[in-house]
């Protein structure tokens, strides 16, 4: 089902009251088991936040530092729809530290369809900061850093083939206006 995972509401108090923790870091390197509890090694495909399938459609995922995928995507949604990831750091660490991945954040599947990267800075990826592919569609790039002068990506955005109607640098979220102007002959 649709969730929220966001690294600004957290405090010690579960949620409530004072006691503020830091910034939320999930980092790659440190992951030693898979989700099936396998053991990690150099050829485990190993995905940081995977939102899966049409049971994730409408997932939420803010202010969160993420990278350290060596091996696969920091970000990976694999045929859900209207997933928003808005205000990520993703290849850096909460102190601006390079934590590469092989590519920031993945849409792909052709059930992928209105998702939107907003206001996110995605750096370090050794393949691509956003790669969008496998038919996905109607995919929104907003506000969006895809790599800075110190800390770059082999490319910035990858759109494969087959993918359609990736925006990038539109709002989706505010509605269409028209635009007029007014000539005088």
């Amino acid at each position: 089902n649709a969730m929220t995972i966001d690294g600004s509401r957290t405090s010690a108090a579960g949620g409530s009251g004072p006691g503020r923790l830091g910034p939320v870091f999930i980092d790659g390197q440190r992951i030693i088991r898979t989700n099936q509890g396998g053991q990690v090694t150099t050829g485990t495909q190993l995905d940081g936040l995977p939102v899966t399938g049409s049971g994730a459609d409408g997932t939420r995922l803010a202010n969160l530092s993420i990278g350290g995928f060596q091996r696969g995507s920091a970000i990976r949604i694999d045929g859900a729809s209207g997933v928003v990831v808005e205000s990520m750091r993703v290849g850096l660490s909460p102190a601006g530290a390079r934590v590469p991945n092989i590519r920031g954040i993945t849409v792909t599947g052709v059930t992928a369809r209105d998702n939107t990267i907003l206001n996110s800075t995605v750096v370090g990826g050794t393949s691509a900061g956003i790669a969008v592919e496998g038919g996905a569609e109607r995919t929104y790039i907003v506000g969006a850093a895809v790599g800075t002068p110190a800390i770059d990506n082999q490319i910035g955005i990858f759109v494969a083939e087959g993918s359609r109607d990736t925006f990038i640098g539109t709002n989706p979220i505010l509605p269409a206006q028209p635009i007029t102007a007014s000539v005088r002959l």
